[in-house]
């Protein structure tokens, strides 16, 4: 994840001139980014876990919304639970749609 993700993340940021100042601090021993507005970008590991085959990790979330990066990867039922999550944390407040964006490389 942090090897692609966080690496694209940063590439954003400098593609589009994003000043320095709003790309947040990267918390790597919790795989989160604050932005200077006091939002939160979750880099979750979304791999499947015998221990936790339904996903009860993400069972307390708030999302406003998502992003998953290679989506073919992980198992469906994961995409589900993610998407009872988001639209949770002040959506209303913003009039921001609940949304999640899944992204792959082509594949069978």
């Amino acid at each position: 994840m942090k090897k692609s993700t966080l690496n694209s993340y940063y590439k954003f940021l400098q593609d589009y001139k994003i000043a320095k100042k709003f790309h947040g601090k990267f918390n790597s021993k919790d795989n989160i980014i604050k932005l200077p507005n006091l939002s939160e970008i979750l880099l979750l590991d979304c791999s499947w876990n015998p221990s936790d085959p339904l996903y009860t990790r993400f069972g307390s979330l708030e999302l406003t919304g998502g992003f998953i990066d290679e989506s073919n990867e992980i198992q469906e039922q994961c995409v589900t639970i993610l998407s009872t999550r988001v639209g949770r944390q002040r959506n209303t407040e913003f009039d921001i749609k609940p949304k999640i964006l899944e992204t792959f490389n082509p594949d069978k």
